[in-house]
């Protein structure tokens, strides 16, 4: 079997290090040989020794491919673990690994890639981006911005879809007082200052509600302060961080307000749990949501039309049924992580 080692020097935890993480757990299992080089006491660290991941320690920065001690301290490490394929997940890494790249030249580079930001073309972009065997995209939207300016990346990619496992739910009739939840990163991206205006208006019109929002960052003091000045503690509140088997069994439909997302692991995990999804029409959002399907998809930032879809959704227990079965059938049919690992292992194996 194949040495593949898993490159992520991202510091925070977020979907790529899940990713990672996941892949190279799965890919254990199946027999390969698998290795995270991740930053030192970071989260992708701790879950890796604490699950007896094989991973070494390897500390870098955006300028690390000009360094000359940083990039002769990684060849040693790749002359070390001498890796048949290496999956790399920021810009940084790719640079980092396209100079090694002449000093170990079978060794295959896949780049996975998260990100909906456009690649620039600049001639640092160009070379490193040369040197990649395939570029795995989470999203057609990632696919888009991959190529947007420099088109020459097409024949690389390859798509591969966020997945979960799939779960035994059973589909229940809505609650009474229906229960809406948001998991992010309480970051300008995720919107979630749409949802105080959400939550006015449900207000507004005596819709009985709670609304969950879970998840930890720089936005949290402002929300509160918002939950506060709109009298709005009895119905909204901030629960810290939660992990998916916590927070959607806890919820009825699901809100999703960011403004762009390479592919919205959340979304996937809500219809992992027979959750409905109301979410803005842009981005890769449509790529998961299927309108009046398994949710709703809204023109972006319309939260009028936002309730309505709430209140249509909660009026109907026959309707509400019908969304949870489609959100357990998205998920066989497109986003099942067994299939998921089975297309990251046909991409190594025709290398």
């Amino acid at each position: 079997m194949k040495k593949i080692l898993f490159y992520n020097s991202n510091q925070a935890w977020g979907g790529g290090e899940k990713w990672h993480f996941n892949m190279a757990m799965h890919l254990k299992e199946k027999g390969y040989a698998t290795t995270i080089a991740c930053f030192p006491a970071g989260l992708l660290e701790q879950k890796s020794k604490k699950n007896q991941q094989d991973y070494f320690s390897f500390k870098s920065s955006n300028l690390s491919f000009s360094n000359p001690f940083t990039l002769f301290s990684f060849y040693k490490k790749l002359k070390s673990y001498s890796p048949d394929v290496i999956f790399l997940n920021l810009p940084r890494d790719v640079k980092v690994c396209a100079i090694l790249k002449f000093f170990f030249p079978k060794v295959k580079l896949i780049y996975r890639r998260g990100m909906p930001h456009p690649i620039k073309n600049n001639w640092l972009n160009r070379f490193s981006m040369a040197k990649l065997d395939i570029i795995i995209a989470n999203s057609l939207e990632i696919k888009r911005s991959v190529i947007k300016h420099i088109p020459q990346l097409e024949d690389k990619i390859k798509i591969v879809y966020n997945g979960v496992s799939p779960i035994v739910n059973e589909c229940l009739p809505h609650q009474k007082i229906v229960r809406l939840g948001n998991l992010g990163r309480l970051v300008e991206q995720k919107g979630q200052k749409h949802l105080i205006e959400l939550a006015l208006k449900l207000k507004h019109k005596k819709i009985p509600f709670n609304l969950k929002i879970a998840g930890t960052g720089p936005l949290q003091q402002e929300l509160e302060s918002l939950i506060l000045k709109n009298n709005l503690a009895n119905e909204v509140s901030l629960v810290g961080f939660k992990n998916a088997e916590d927070f959607f069994p806890s919820i009825d439909v699901f809100i999703f307000t960011s403004y762009f997302e390479g592919s919205a692991n959340a979304i996937i995990e809500s219809f992992q749990y027979a959750k409905p999804v109301i979410a803005f029409n842009l981005s890769s959002n449509p790529e998961v949501v299927e309108d009046n399907v398994n949710g709703f998809l809204i023109k972006p930032f319309d939260i009028d039309t936002m309730v309505l879809k709430i209140e249509k959704l909660i009026s109907s227990d026959s309707l509400y049924h019908d969304f949870q079965l489609n959100c357990q059938k998205t998920i066989l049919k497109k986003f099942r992580y067994a299939d998921k690992v089975s297309q990251v292992e046909n991409i190594i194996n025709e290398l």
